[in-house]
């Protein structure tokens, strides 16, 4: 805007593209942008000119422009929300990035990037997040995605009593979620990674249908019970009516 434009307009301010000029600028959710904006940013697009509020010098510039959008932008045009033209402007080169649930392998690196951040913002010393605690999330399905995540692990950040995330610092909902395993999500794990989440799938759902009776359990499933044992170890499962024994719930191991 410029200066006197409107009530408190002391000076003249540059606006976003102004700012964004010669590089790059973000805009998120797209597709909630009301029809004037649209028209604003069509005019944008189009001859590469903007006019600050108040003011009727027009400004050159020079932006590479970063849209998303949550909801399929041909459905919006096609219910007449979003203008056909501004999409075809925009949709020039377009990448679909799968749910959450179907790239499970992001969400540990995820979960460490914002543990770093949310150490910094609440004075924590959290170091990571237990095998468990990961396994709890890998189950879930996200419907919030990232944004939930994020949400999640600052909770438990917050919440954790000691230098990791357990389980019992993440939400109700997420520790008792069913796994969220599909054929598409398969196909964003690696083999090894595919293969143990069937396989831990297979033992709970055993030891469940057995009321955690490790005989039955490894009869059922034709393997000794010292074999039950390490893959229940190995996968951190534990009878939720006893006591976690001593390393079945602690920190990561590489």
């Amino acid at each position: 805007h410029v200066r006197g434009s409107f009530t408190g307009a002391i000076r003249d301010k540059k606006g976003k593209f102004e700012e964004a000029n010669g590089g790059t600028i973000f805009l998120d959710d797209i597709n909630s942008a009301s029809p004037n904006l649209q028209v604003k940013l069509l005019r944008v697009l189009q001859e590469k000119v903007v006019e600050r509020v108040g003011g009727n010098v027009p400004y050159q510039v020079d932006v590479r422009i970063i849209t998303a959008t949550n909801t399929p932008l041909q459905e919006e045009v096609a219910k007449q929300n979003f203008r056909e033209d501004l999409y075809y402007r925009i949709n020039v080169v377009s990448f679909t990035i799968p749910p959450l649930r179907e790239r499970l392998s992001d969400i540990e690196p995820l979960i460490t990037h914002f543990i770093k951040h949310f150490n910094q913002v609440h004075h924590k010393e959290i170091k990571g997040v237990s095998k468990s605690a990961l396994q709890t999330c890998l189950q879930y399905a996200w419907p919030g995605n990232v944004r939930e995540l994020e949400n999640v692990t600052e909770r438990a950040v917050i919440l954790s009593p000691g230098e990791f995330i357990v389980p019992e610092s993440l939400p109700v909902n997420i520790r008792e979620s069913k796994p969220a395993t599909s054929r598409e999500a398969l196909k964003h794990l690696k083999l090894e990674e595919a293969l143990a989440q069937a396989e831990r799938e297979i033992l709970l759902t055993t030891l469940e249908s057995y009321s955690w009776n490790r005989q039955l359990t490894a009869r059922s499933l034709g393997i000794s019970r010292t074999t039950l044992f390490n893959k229940m170890r190995r996968f951190q499962l534990v009878d939720p009516r006893r006591p976690v024994p001593e390393g079945l719930n602690g920190p990561p191991t590489s």
